[in-house]
């Protein structure tokens, strides 16, 4: 099994976006909402990995979504 990332993306069965690119803002908050009522308390963490955008961007990006879904 070949676990690196390919050359060309555009044939991969799914992709690694940034957080809001893949799924929107409600699905988010109620991923925020759940791990809250289970007593996480503690860091999320970004992690880029998303090849078609610079990794500052992809960063922005994800927390901006993270922002307005730990507001909602």
């Amino acid at each position: 099994m070949d676990h690196r990332y390919p050359v060309d993306a555009s044939w991969a069965p799914w992709h690694f976006s940034a957080i809001g690119d893949g799924h929107d803002v409600a699905t988010w908050s109620r991923l925020i909402k759940a791990l809250q009522a289970v007593g996480h308390d503690s860091v999320v963490s970004i992690e880029h990995e998303d090849p078609s955008l610079a990794p500052e961007e992809c960063i922005r990006r994800s927390v901006a979504t993270l922002k307005v879904a730990l507001a909602s």
